[in-house]
């Protein structure tokens, strides 16, 4: 394929740049923590090059049906800018590709990587499963089930099947007629490749021959399919990738076998030679080559090649894992257990509570709720996450209204899974239920509502999950005096304004917990000795009407936040609860462990719920 002279995007169609390149920096780590060869030779570059390296293109696979395609990844870097830099068919292997080109964002001079270097392009190829024999297309279906590529992004930030792990039958079976499939189903979205630029890089890595020679000399295994260096027909395309290490899969029948996993790849453009006489230090990326190879491309993708039929390494019992509408239940606590590392990074002293209790309760935690707060307006509400975990078996268990806070609240109970007798945490412990809250925009005075609407673009609220993982905002970052002014009419409003989607508060279940702290009022006592400021907003230990549900709240810290405009102010940021729920009257008689969930107290009360959403009450009046 000859160059394209195709113009770069050049403006995000709202929401933030900063939230795009979290995008990029959680799917490069995934990547690299998946792929221990190609993180060797990642900090290698990084290493020679003085860390500052740049990316010429990140590279993913697809299979094309029921919306699991190049479109489930695509559309949402097209929302941020990218556009369609060109097509390349690759028929033999019944495989065609999309590149996309990056918006043209500003970057300093010498900036570097992901935070404040040039993006980089896209490539995405998607396997044309309606070509495949009926055989391949029915094991291909079996697996993806319709909407699940919605969550495309999501699973490669994650790095987590969105469907169920497959047999070793299933994969050996699609991959006698392709290989591209097999690596799909058993990989995913997870990034399959990425590119080094080298035309951008410094010192001796900014030559592609003395990249290739260093790597040899080092012992890593280069593609040789079409000469280890590859170059287009112009001349101005050069490429070099690394064959993909082997590494050991764990498939849903216990077999285990070597399979192909990701790599690496270097790529030079050199300079159009109507720009040959440009000086050096003006030289921009469009003044070089752009596009692909097709011959070039074909041959890289052997860098995945199946040498041999993999090798069976015996079977071994896997933890149950029920399924709920098709899809994985791996995948929902892997979103769980992202959603709170991010809570934890980004809350100290909420992180120090978990860890004590972890350490106190022998590491055996279990949650009862997490909650989040949203802004109802244009698509952010409730069911801007409440429609993800949805589709994963929550039911809604109940609403609360609070007026005079202009808040609706919705709880969801969780699907109803295999849990060992001592499950525990994320990984498999009972699911927590989820308490997410909408501020009622609609019902606030025209000006906190037009700051809002100025932040909240139509149709970012797609990515709320995501947001909550990554804990970045979808949005523009406010100015203080946006905040400042929306604070004066609704806390509420202003704190999720700066924190967006991130978890506002996880709820211990100390009614699972074993040893002292199966006790709230030992709870509260050990936490008040330790120093923990706790939520005294109708007393600390608040108990419902009915005497059956104990909660008790921290009050969330402080943290700097600089805003948009320069300002550096301290808000508050997230806190931690304790849930104690008592085993219901009629089920009194019943022994102690045979007591699960559905014999406590359920739901909520609105009082209680009232006073511990004051634990980020703003202590200051703007």
């Amino acid at each position: 394929m000859g160059s394209l002279d195709l113009p770069y995007a050049s403006s995000f169609k709202g929401g933030s740049e900063t939230f795009l390149q979290n995008v990029f920096e959680s799917i490069l780590k995934t990547y690299l923590r998946k792929n221990p060869m190609a993180k060797t030779i990642w900090e290698l570059v990084k290493s020679v090059d003085n860390e500052k390296i740049s990316y010429d293109h990140f590279f993913f696979r697809t299979f094309k049906v029921d919306g699991y395609g190049i479109d489930s990844l695509a559309s949402f870097f097209m929302d941020y800018g990218y556009k369609v830099g060109g097509r390349l068919d690759f028929p033999k292997k019944k495989v065609q590709v999309l590149w996309l080109s990056p918006p043209d964002v500003h970057f300093p001079d010498n900036g570097y990587g992901i935070g404040n270097g040039p993006l980089p392009r896209l490539v995405i190829a998607e396997l044309l499963v309606e070509e495949l024999s009926p055989e391949s297309q029915e094991i291909i279906r079996k697996y993806l089930k319709p909407e699940g590529g919605k969550q495309a992004v999501l699973s490669s930030t994650l790095g987590s099947l969105i469907w169920e792990k497959p047999t070793s039958t299933d994969f050996n079976q699609l991959a006698k007629e392709s290989e591209f499939a097999a690596w799909t189903l058993v990989y995913g979205y997870t990034m399959n490749h990425l590119a080094f630029a080298v035309h951008r890089l410094k010192h001796r890595f900014s030559d592609i021959k003395c990249v290739k020679e260093y790597f040899e000399e080092k012992g890593f295994e280069l593609n040789k399919d079409g000469g280890v260096l590859k170059v287009s027909e112009d001349g101005l395309l050069l490429q070099v990738s690394a064959m993909s290490e082997k590494l050991v899969v764990e498939f849903a029948d216990g077999v285990t076998q070597i399979v192909p996993a990701s790599y690496i790849e270097f790529v030079e453009r050199l300079v159009l030679p109507q720009f040959k006489d440009m000086p050096c230090d003006e030289i921009k990326e469009f003044h070089r080559r752009e596009g692909l190879e097709q011959a070039s491309a074909y041959h890289i993708m052997e860098s995945t090649r199946f040498t041999a039929n993999n090798s069976n390494m015996g079977s071994f019992d896997l933890p149950h894992s029920s399924s709920f509408k098709g899809e994985s239940e791996i995948f929902l606590r892997n979103v769980f257990e992202n959603i709170l590392k991010t809570y934890l990074r980004k809350n100290p002293t909420a992180k120090t509570i978990w860890e004590l209790v972890q350490s106190l309760d022998n590491e055996k935690i279990c949650y009862d709720h997490f909650t989040f707060r949203t802004l109802k307006v244009d698509g952010y509400g409730i069911d801007s996450l409440s429609s993800f975990f949805m589709a994963y078996g929550y039911k809604i268990g109940g609403g609360l209204d609070f007026p005079k806070k202009k808040l609706r609240v919705l709880w969801f109970s969780p699907p109803d899974v295999h849990v060992p007798n001592d499950g525990h945490g994320l990984g498999n412990g009972p699911l927590p239920r989820l308490v997410i809250a909408e501020v009622l925009v609609d019902e606030l005075s025209p000006e906190s509502q037009g700051i809002i609407r100025k932040y909240l673009k139509q149709e970012g609220g797609k990515q709320a999950v995501l947001s909550s993982t990554l804990g970045s905002l979808i949005w523009e970052k406010p100015t203080w005096t946006d905040f400042k002014q929306l604070a004066k009419e609704s806390e509420f409003a202003a704190w999720t304004l700066i924190h967006g989607y991130t978890m506002n508060h996880l709820a211990f279940a100390v009614h699972r917990f074993k040893h002292r702290f199966s006790d709230i009022k030992f709870v509260k006592q050990r936490l008040e000795e330790k120093g923990f400021k706790l939520n005294s907003d109708g007393e600390i230990l608040k108990v419902s009407q009915d005497g059956l549900l104990f909660q008790v709240s921290s009050i969330s810290e402080r943290l700097p936040v600089t805003f948009a405009d320069g300002v550096t102010e301290t808000i508050p940021a997230s806190y931690i609860e304790f849930t104690q729920r008592q085993v219901l009257p009629e089920f009194k008689d019943v022994p102690l462990d045979e007591i699960k969930e559905f014999h406590r107290r359920e739901a909520f009360e609105l009082d209680n719920a009232n006073h511990v959403m004051e634990s980020t009450r703003f202590t200051t009046k703007f």
